[in-house]
């Protein structure tokens, strides 16, 4: 299958305030899975900085077990990123909801070096048609597919995070372009690095990681090196 490039890497300031700031940071995808190559130019300390602080120098992490939020409504991705959107008539099936909470279940424990073996709890919800439904909640990472993400933004995904000044992260998001995960075998990939946008994780291209801004790789040691240092400080 021919490799298609969807998204170019993109971070985006969402909003301040004096409490909290939110970042959201794009994913790229391909329709077939692609190994990144190393970097051997790049330290390994240099590696773990990109993927651990990002661009900004600043490095951030949950400090108690989230809640997660399962959108079981498809959202209107108008406007941007922002912390509300309108729902859709369309709906996910119940096995398709199951199976998404699954994949991001699946995927926290390597994620955070097994300092959360599961979410501290897993809700459905749906939403009226026409109603705005937030994204951003406080101690949740709430989780919803998008109709006309990947035609606005030109990425598959975006997941996101706000985080406290003492680096705490308060709520955090997953988004995925709803015809990518509704259709495309890579979703479990795309759910699982979105996830480690919302746990705190940056794009890192000198290794091969979950969080490279290509969709292919699976969790690497690399990926779980770095979430020893982020989630046990060791």
């Amino acid at each position: 299958m021919r490799a298609v490039l969807v998204s170019s890497v993109l971070a985006v300031l969402l909003s301040t305030s004096a409490r909290e700031t939110a970042t959201f940071a794009g994913a790229a995808g391909r329709d077939d899975a692609a190994t990144a190559a190393e970097n051997t130019a790049v330290s390994d300390e240099d590696a773990l900085a990109q993927i651990l602080s990002g661009p900004k120098g600043r490095e951030s992490r949950w400090t108690e077990r989230p809640d997660l939020v399962v959108l079981t409504s498809v959202l209107a991705f108008e406007g941007g990123l922002r912390n509300e959107y309108v729902a859709l008539p369309d709906r996910l099936a119940a096995k398709e909801a199951e199976q998404l909470a699954s994949d991001l279940g699946a995927a926290l424990e390597p994620l955070t070096a097994g300092v959360f073996d599961a979410f501290a709890s897993v809700t459905f919800e749906s939403a009226t048609p026409r109603h705005t439904v937030a994204v951003v909640r406080d101690r949740q990472i709430v989780v919803a597919r998008f109709h006309g993400l990947r035609k606005s933004l030109d990425a598959v995904g975006y997941g996101g995070r706000t985080v406290r000044h003492d680096g705490a992260i308060a709520s955090g998001t997953v988004m995925l372009d709803s015809e990518y995960d509704h259709t495309v075998g890579l979703r479990r990939l795309l759910r699982m690095h979105e996830l480690g946008h919302a746990l705190g994780y940056n794009h890192v291209a000198s290794r091969r990681s979950i969080m490279n801004p290509t969709l292919g790789s699976e969790v690497t040691e690399f990926d779980r090196r770095a979430a020893l240092i982020a989630f046990r400080r060791k």
